[in-house]
């Protein structure tokens, strides 16, 4: 979930935008306004992965997560995420 909530704040971070809620591309709302059709996420195999009973209880994980993030140093960039996910891209 560390991951999912460090990259929702990517556009954040940028200054794009100042909740991910208002970024249309990015997971956040994804996550937490589950579509029906073109679904990109499989919501039951996240719930599964997270370790949570309810896909509400993620998507209250999520948004928790969020807030708490956007209250405290959104902006700051991790470097144990960073150094991960390019590290990653060079396999590919």
């Amino acid at each position: 979930m560390q991951c999912l909530v460090y990259i929702d704040l990517n556009m954040v971070r940028a200054g794009v935008v100042k909740h991910p809620a208002e970024w249309p591309c990015g997971g956040y709302n994804e996550i937490q306004e589950p579509k029906r059709k073109n679904v990109l996420i499989n919501y039951e195999r996240l719930r599964e992965l997270l370790g949570f009973d309810t896909y509400d209880s993620v998507k209250t994980g999520h948004k928790k997560w969020i807030e708490s993030r956007l209250e405290n140093n959104a902006d700051f960039r991790e470097e144990k995420w960073t150094r991960s996910i390019a590290y990653s891209a060079q396999l590919i």
